[in-house]
């Protein structure tokens, strides 16, 4: 028996009999080439604007080349997972009928072709997403979060440091030493985060995880001292609630006094540097009492955007179409006029805009229905399902208040909607087995 053979033999999930040599070496480059595009779509998407546009190819940036490379390679595995998967089936159903509708009622409404081509990829990134989940191995999907979280946090500091060249600009009319590059480093990082302890037999040191911890909450706690945003308070409260609760997950660590050392240095770490670097927070604070839902101009927006698609909201309006807003619109697709909106601030009311009551309830309400399943089911202490629920609840924070329609946002929600679907302790179908068997080979392609 050669070396070869008795390897197939004590491994055989990592090589189904049914695949030849020849489909191993297609799915391992098809994953190889996923997980390539999909870094390197982060990367390009962490960059700051300015740099997005010098390295622009005509009026298409080179984030949604990699983007479009990711959503192909993952068309093979989504065609197959169709045949077992009727959500799948209903998501290609709903690009289909957004697409038609958005150029059916492109003289009723603002509908612009390379708004729908953006619409269209960053809807594949959540469908993308949910594939790639479905068949990368644990360990796949925790060094991916690695390497986001670790670009993330080298390219925070090289934002600041262009700031300070005066490389890159403020955004205009917003106070505060940031780029909107930074907001997308943070929000893409808190979401990837919970994927570093996906993987329950990886190693169990202490410090497997403490790097990750420190670049989340470094980051964050640094955009709070450099914004007063509100929203930034959020997303620190978010970040801390799962620094404590992922202490409590650490299976190396058996003393409570430990874990309990640990949650209360990230959380005295990442307070002490908002409050020793932050000289705003006596502007912050009145901003939060006297903040009222009525005035506010993103609720203003929504009264518009409902007085203006109408009946309309049913279907959807479709990709690819417009709607007037009170809020300047600064997005990385930019605008042909400062009040022409993509998409709501309030990004959780997009899918029903776009998609109607279907989209709505596809793209919301499926994940969401998984999070209080699981939050109840046998299976809520698994670490798969903590980081599927933590990620899907910082979505619904990220998009009830700013955001939500964006790349790394909607790959996130993706990610997390598998690990609640695919739990651990269920019985996959023998096909989706076979597919995540084949995959276990190329865990180390990252």
């Amino acid at each position: 028996m050669t070396a070869t053979e008795a390897h197939r033999q004590a491994n055989p999930g990592r090589f189904p009999r049914s695949a030849g040599r020849a489909r191993e070496r297609r799915e391992y480059s098809s994953q190889r080439w996923a997980t390539v595009a999909l870094c390197a779509t982060l990367m390009l998407y962490f960059l700051p604007d300015e740099i997005l546009l010098k390295l622009s190819v005509g009026e298409v940036k080179p984030m949604f080349w990699t983007l479009a490379l990711f959503a192909g390679t993952m068309l093979p595995d989504y065609a197959r997972l169709c045949k077992t998967r009727p959500y799948l089936c209903f998501l290609g159903v709903l690009c289909v009928q957004c697409v038609g509708i958005g150029i059916a009622q492109a003289a009723a409404v603002r509908f612009r072709p390379k708004y729908c081509f953006a619409d269209v990829l960053f809807f594949w990134c959540f469908v993308s997403g949910l594939v790639y989940g479905m068949v990368s191995p644990p360990g796949t999907l925790r060094r991916v979060a690695n390497v986001v979280v670790a670009a993330g946090g080298l390219l925070f500091a090289a934002n600041l440091l262009l700031l300070r060249f005066n490389m890159v600009s403020v955004p205009e009319n917003q106070p505060g030493f940031f780029t909107w590059a930074m907001f997308r480093i943070v929000m893409t990082g808190i979401i990837f985060f919970p994927l570093t302890l996906v993987d329950d037999t990886a190693s169990s040191t202490v410090t497997a995880w403490l790097w990750p911890w420190s670049v989340i909450a470094a980051c964050t706690a640094s955009l709070l001292a450099l914004t007063d945003k509100r929203s930034v308070v959020l997303y620190v409260l978010a970040v801390l609630v799962m620094l404590l609760t992922a202490a409590n997950k650490l299976k190396g660590l058996q003393s409570r006094r430990a874990r309990s050392a640990i949650g209360a240095a990230l959380l005295t770490a990442g307070c002490g540097l908002a409050i020793w670097r932050y000289s705003g927070v006596e502007t912050i604070l009145p901003r939060f009492q006297s903040t009222d839902l009525s005035q506010e101009q993103r609720t203003e927006e929504l009264r518009m955007m409902f007085a203006e698609v109408g009946d309309r909201i049913v279907l959807g309006s479709g990709f690819g179409s417009l709607f007037r807003s009170p809020v300047p619109y600064r997005g990385l697709l930019g605008s042909e006029s400062d009040f022409l909106a993509l998409t709501p601030h309030i990004g959780i009311v997009t899918p029903l805009l776009k998609g109607g009551v279907f989209g709505f309830m596809l793209l919301v309400g499926v994940p969401v229905t998984l999070l209080i399943r699981r939050s109840f089911s046998s299976t809520r202490r698994s670490l798969r399902i903590w980081s599927g629920r933590c990620m899907v609840a910082f979505f619904l924070l990220v998009a009830s208040t700013s955001g939500g329609w964006e790349p790394g946002i909607l790959l996130g929600l993706g990610l997390a909607t598998s690990l609640l679907i695919f739990h651990e302790g269920r019985r996959h179908s023998p096909r989706v087995r076979e597919m995540a068997g084949g995959r276990n080979a190329v865990t180390a392609c990252v």
